[in-house]
């Protein structure tokens, strides 16, 4: 299943597009937004493009009158183009994660400080440690 990609921000310009392919969406009209996210890392903007035939009659109508200005929605879409950069960072949050020790979720020690499971960085540190301490044997 594809992953989906989640954001709330404002509709910054609309650009109608004609579908002029040889198919049964022939004719139609699409658009490509620029959308400004809220939690954004750069100024950079998000293209989104909205096809007629996926998605809801009222999200077309609002596009089409142009009710969507100094609005905040939450678009959930699909990537369908390889997005090198967005495809790193995403790989290296999940790669962060491993390496971090982690909050166990609703577990404390006796002082109320979190307990938590042992990240890539705690173990490789103990390993190396622990081969400190038998090379001194």
């Amino acid at each position: 299943m594809t992953k989906l990609h989640e954001i709330t921000g404002q509709i910054i310009s609309k650009e109608p597009r004609k579908v002029y392919k040889k198919n049964e969406f022939y004719g139609n009209i699409n658009y490509k937004l620029k959308v400004l996210p809220e939690k954004r890392i750069s100024p950079e903007y998000e293209t989104i493009f909205v096809y007629a035939n996926l998605v809801d009659p009222p999200l077309l109508k609002i596009l089409k009158q142009n009710q969507y200005l100094d609005q905040r929605y939450f678009f959930t879409c699909q990537r369908k183009r390889n997005d090198a950069l967005y495809n790193l960072v995403e790989n290296l949050k999940e790669i962060l994660k491993l390496l971090q020790d982690q909050p166990i979720k609703g577990r404390y020690d006796e002082f109320g400080q979190p307990l938590y499971k042992e990240g890539l960085c705690s173990l490789v540190d103990e390993y190396h440690s622990d081969e400190e301490e038998n090379e001194d044997i």
